[in-house]
């Protein structure tokens, strides 16, 4: 599921840059105090601010008719919620959209039922 959350992230920053007329996708990783962080930011067209409290809502949309269902943030969220982790957004229209993906610590049960 986490790899169906990579890809719609990298989607739709491709479709934002694309849109904007330029711009490029950075996907990086860092370690958080609550867990590890994968960000995908992208020089895109951008979220305005007023619909950045609802990118996450199921069949919410800002493509052009016929682009896009508005599920796949949803799902996003539904799947890192699922796991113990988050994803957030920064955006700035017209320069930029940050996710950040925070992946749980796995405890020691997690490490030796994957090492097992």
């Amino acid at each position: 599921l986490v790899v169906h959350v990579l890809f719609n992230l990298i989607k739709n920053g491709l479709y934002y840059v694309q849109r904007a007329g330029n711009g490029e996708i950075t996907i990086t990783t860092a370690p958080d105090a609550f867990g590890n962080k994968l960000i995908v930011h992208d020089t895109g067209a951008g979220v305005p601010e007023a619909e950045l409290k609802k990118i996450f809502e199921r069949f919410y949309t800002t493509t052009q008719t016929g682009q896009g269902a508005g599920i796949g943030l949803s799902f996003c969220h539904m799947v890192m919620r699922s796991i113990g982790g988050d994803i957030t957004c920064d955006s700035v229209e017209g320069k930029y959209t940050t996710f950040t993906l925070t992946f749980p610590i796995p405890s020691s049960d997690t490490t030796r039922e994957v090492e097992g």
